[in-house]
């Protein structure tokens, strides 16, 4: 039977047999990783077989292990002393606990990964390897380089120099915490057409109006409006206007594009008003639902843009209109005895499930074991036609 006392009995048991097997300077990281392993253990953390990499280090023995073993710890550091983060190679800041959750090649091609990226100037094409990719699809995350470029590019969008500059209705992006930042960047990157100028000031707009005041409900704001102009530049393209206008070499998409966005931004026909007005409307037929006792997303702006979003799917699965009661029950049912092997975020702050049925549908539910909450992130069904899941794993988060 496996000796698991340097775990259980930590800090007052075999701490020193791990910490002598590596050098002096990585004891901060060895310390670390201990600490978050007693915390999963207290949190009933499922225990992966192949997170025992501390447990491994106390059995090391020969050379060659040595060596590899300070190899590994070479590339990491504590971000701080107050911190339950771990820095891979200055290019990942990531919780100590959602790095031992992983396997151990997991690991290693994020390690190998963020030493590539020191190489990568600010606006260069980033492009992750093929298992990197997965790696960071699996667990959600998002290295440092791509968060500065896409921080520069919002900045490039509304031509300013810096966050402090830039407010979203009362959300001030200089204030947000990373987790919020990859949001926002995501739904500037993905929803306003890789950060497309006009697209971005609709957003914006339209996130003014309503005066959001938090990122869950920017997001919710920003991907309804983008989804009714997407359908008024389905509507022209299909339509018979003629883009005899049209620049040349300029994509037919991109010219309705500059098209609506002129008409939202000026009120063209009450156009911006309408828009605001439907998702009003929309909150208030989702607000009663929302309301009900048990689970329930963290707000009504994303309860409703979550509903607006994925209920279409939902209904031609099923054969039925699929109402924000019908909706909102099914997610509650689904979210609320989670099975299966969750993940910790990269920040260490929350719990991820995700639900999936034999018909596609396909739930995710966030615990805050700190705080002993719990919310619905999302319900959608599996775009079967794309074979890709339409939701997103950055923005459906709580």
């Amino acid at each position: 039977m496996e000796d698991r006392r340097d775990i259980e009995d930590w800090p007052y048991g075999n701490i020193e047999s791990i910490r002598k097997k590596v050098f002096p300077g990585y004891h901060d990281v060895v310390d670390l990783m201990q600490r978050a392993r007693i915390e999963m253990k207290a949190f009933e953390r499922p225990d992966d077989p192949n997170t025992k990499f501390i447990i491994d280090i106390r059995t090391t023995n020969s050379v060659k292990q040595y060596t590899v073993i300070n190899n590994f710890f070479k590339a990491l550091k504590v971000r701080d002393l107050n911190s339950s983060h771990l820095i891979v190679n200055d290019e990942l800041v990531i919780d100590a606990k959602a790095f031992l959750q992983m396997t151990q090649q997991d690991r290693n091609t994020l390690i190998e990964e963020a030493e590539k990226f020191k190489t990568i100037k600010d606006f260069d094409e980033i492009e992750l390897s093929g298992n990197a990719l997965n790696v960071c699809k699996k667990y959600r995350l998002v290295f440092e380089k791509q968060r500065r470029d896409g921080i520069l590019r919002i900045l490039t969008a509304f031509q300013v120099k810096s966050r402090e500059e830039l407010t979203f209705g009362k959300v001030q992006f200089e204030k947000l915490e990373q987790h919020d930042i990859d949001r926002v960047i995501n739904v500037f990157r993905e929803s306003c057409k890789n950060y497309n100028g006009k697209c971005c000031q609709m957003i914006r707009k339209m996130a003014d109006r309503f005066q959001v005041d938090n990122v869950l409900d920017f997001v919710a704001v920003a991907e309804y409006t983008v989804r009714r102009i997407n359908e008024e530049i389905a509507s022209l393209r299909h339509g018979k206007h003629n883009p005899r206008n049209k620049p040349e070499r300029m994509k037919d998409v991109d010219y309705y594009l500059e098209i609506v966005a002129d008409k939202f931004l000026i009120n063209e026909s009450g156009f911006q008003d309408n828009i605001y007005y439907e998702f009003q409307t929309k909150l208030n037929v989702c607000a009663r639902q929302y309301l009900e006792h048990g689970l329930r997303f963290k707000t009504l702006m994303a309860a409703a843009n979550h509903y607006d979003k994925h209920s279409y799917l939902l209904g031609k699965l099923r054969y039925e209109t699929v109402t924000p009661d019908g909706y909102f029950k099914i997610a509650r049912e689904m979210c609320s005895s989670p099975e299966g092997n969750p993940t910790w975020t990269q920040d260490g702050n929350s719990i991820s499930w995700q639900i999936l049925r034999d018909d596609g549908t396909i739930a995710s539910r966030y615990d805050n074991p700190y705080k002993g909450t719990a919310v619905i992130a999302t319900l959608f069904v599996k775009n079967r036609r794309r074979q890709k899941c339409d939701s997103n794993p950055v923005t459906d988060t709580c």
